[in-house]
C-alpha cells in the first residue's frame, strides 16, 4: 500500500513538470500558440535553470518586492487632501480582487480557457529585415 502511494505521489509531480508544447506559427514565425498548426514548428519552451537557480531568482524577486514596498512606505505623501477629489474611483469588484486579471476595458471578455493562447509579435521594420538577412 505504501509504495502505491509513492508510485501515485511520483506520477502526479511527473504529470505537472511536463511542459505544455508550444508551436511558433505563421509565414514569418510570429505567432506563438499552444495548438500545432500545417506550418508550425514546435519549441522547447522549458526552463533550463537547476532548482537553485530558481531559488535564487525567487529570493532576489522577493528582496525586490521588500524594497518597492519600503520605498512606496518612505515616498508617500504627508497628508492627502480632503474632498472628494481625495477618494480614488470606485474599483469593479473583479477587478479590485486581482487587478492583473482585470479586463483592459469593461468591453472586453475574459478569454476563454479551454481556447489554446495565442500571441502575435508586431511585424519586423523593412531596415531590420534586409540587416538580419545579411
Amino acid at each position: 500500500m505504501r509504495t502505491l502511494w509513492l508510485a501515485a505521489a511520483v506520477l502526479m509531480f511527473h504529470a505537472g513538470a511536463m511542459a505544455q508544447s508550444i508551436y511558433r506559427c505563421g509565414p514569418d514565425g510570429r505567432i506563438y500558440q499552444q495548438a500545432p498548426c500545417t506550418d508550425g514548428k514546435p519549441i522547447d519552451a522549458r526552463d533550463p535553470r537547476t532548482p537553485e537557480q530558481r531559488a535564487a531568482a525567487q529570493a532576489v524577486a522577493a528582496g525586490e518586492a521588500r524594497r518597492a514596498a519600503q520605498f512606496d512606505r518612505d515616498n508617500a505623501p504627508a497628508s492627502a487632501p480632503e474632498g472628494p477629489k481625495a477618494r480614488p474611483p470606485k474599483a469593479p469588484a473583479a477587478a479590485a480582487s486581482h487587478p492583473a486579471s482585470a479586463p483592459k476595458s469593461e468591453k472586453s471578455a475574459a478569454r476563454d480557457p479551454s481556447r489554446p493562447l495565442t500571441v502575435r509579435l508586431p511585424a519586423k521594420s523593412k531596415a531590420a529585415a534586409s540587416a538580419a538577412s545579411r
